[in-house]
């Protein structure tokens, strides 16, 4: 008969009939129930101007949930299977119509749309994570988070959009467990592997991501903790380094938590002081802890008196750091301190001194916390000594002095009874960050309602 016929149609022959269909429907909707089969069997049509625009009579023509879920279908085939970006956004549009009328149905067809995931198009992966984040549940996702963990994997490094598409899916599977908070935990071990991420911008979506996870999820804490002290020595990004102290610093709370943090932070500082003099010569030198490699190696060379051990004075060759110099053979905390980061180092300054108020609290020996507390001014004083060798391209700013300042002052006058400033380092923050997290959360859910 013609109607088996149809599918073999020219297009243009397909799409006449589907419009007289139309007409027939609106004049006489009492007889639209028998014309359904007669565009399902258009739908199949090799055309993709004819399949789309069966699907969109259908939805326009019948609520049944056989209809509705023939023209999801065809919508996640197009989307798939056609090559053409314009086609794929006006289909992903249609999805987002659909999304609002009969979420239901298309939170079923949730893995046909990630499918369309492949895609190297910024704005369709970004419509099409849109969609579906609006479309979770609890029967899809388990499957929504292990497609997002591939994908996440699948990332090509060498793209120019790598970064872009990275951050993304990172953002994705971040709302996918502040709202299935259950899923993290199969999720948060592999994210923080991009932590050495090169590309700044998604290392620090994961690292806020991490630092909301030890927030929100209790049971979580022990295993991210574990897994931040192991993978932090690697992370070279100021800002990533700087959330991982605060991490640190924050939600360490046993005597061996606080120990392997206090380790790592020490290792990743490396050998104190940051610079030594010659005997001999009078030579101020900066010990990188590792030969220096890359860009932007010595500048010129700075004098100055220096009195030596029987009165007399000598010249003092001092070698300085440019701005651009890079120690990427040193510890990370390092070679970030000897490139002038001296808000990293009000914060490194800061987490030694709440991680050894904390053994205070938790009963440390006295040789142990005396110990800690000598290890830590050692530090601030030798940051405090490079800021003003002259070895370092400039000297430490007025604000990130007095905060090192008042870590100095709690160490070394032993200051660990309860007070305003002890405090404000050990609860205030951690509460005006859940404050903060609460009042997000608040928002997001009166902007999707």
């Amino acid at each position: 008969s013609q109607l088996d016929q149809l599918p073999a149609w020219p297009d243009i022959l397909q799409l006449v009939v589907l419009d007289m269909v139309r007409s027939v429907c609106r004049t006489q909707p009492e007889s639209k129930g028998k014309y359904i089969k007669l565009i399902l069997a258009l739908m199949s049509s090799q055309h993709t101007s004819v399949a789309y625009e069966c699907a969109n009579t259908l939805v326009q023509l019948s609520k049944a949930s056989s209809a509705i879920k023939a023209a999801a279908s065809c919508y996640c085939q197009l989307l798939i299977n056609h090559s053409d970006n314009n086609v794929k956004l006006i289909v992903l549009d249609k999805l987002e119509e659909m999304k609002a009328s009969h979420p239901e149905m298309l939170k079923e067809m949730v893995m046909d749309i990630l499918r369309a995931l492949s895609s190297p198009n910024v704005d369709i992966k970004r419509k099409i994570l849109d969609i579906v984040l609006d479309l979770l549940s609890s029967k899809n996702i388990e499957e929504v988070v292990l497609a997002l963990k591939k994908e996440v994997v699948k990332v090509d490094d060498l793209s120019e959009s790598a970064g872009e598409h990275r951050q993304m899916i990172v953002q994705a599977i971040h709302k996918c467990t502040v709202n299935f908070p259950d899923v993290a935990g199969a999720v948060v071990p592999l994210l923080m592997g991009f932590l050495t991420d090169a590309n700044t911008v998604s290392a620090i979506d994961v690292i806020h991501f991490v630092r909301e996870i030890m927030e929100t999820n209790a049971k979580l804490q022990k295993q991210v903790l574990e897994l931040l002290i192991d993978i932090f020595p690697q992370i070279r990004s100021t800002r990533v380094c700087g959330c991982s102290l605060w991490i640190l610093g924050e939600y360490s709370e046993t005597a061996e938590e606080l120990e392997s943090a206090m380790e790592v932070i020490k290792e990743s500082v490396g050998p104190l002081p940051f610079f030594h003099i010659d005997e001999e010569d009078g030579s101020v030198r900066i010990d990188m802890a590792e030969e220096e490699r890359g860009g932007g190696g010595s500048g010129g060379g700075s004098s100055g008196p220096k009195v030596l051990a029987d009165g007399s004075y000598a010249t003092v060759s001092a070698t300085t750091m440019g701005a651009a110099a890079t120690f990427t053979a040193s510890p990370n905390l390092r070679a970030l301190i000897l490139a002038c980061d001296y808000f990293l180092s009000a914060i490194v300054a800061s987490t030694y001194t709440k991680l050894v108020l904390k053994m205070k609290k938790v009963g440390a020996a006295p040789a142990q916390l005396n110990k800690c507390a000598a290890e830590s001014m050692l530090f601030i004083v030798s940051l405090l000594r490079l800021s003003e060798s002259g070895a370092v391209s400039h000297s430490i700013d007025s604000d990130s002095k007095d905060k090192i300042d008042l870590c100095l002052n709690i160490l070394g006058k032993g200051q660990y009874e309860e007070g305003s400033i002890l405090t404000e380092l050990l609860t205030e923050c951690r509460q005006s960050f859940a404050t903060m997290i609460a009042e997000k959360n608040a928002e997001e859910e009166k902007e999707a309602q």
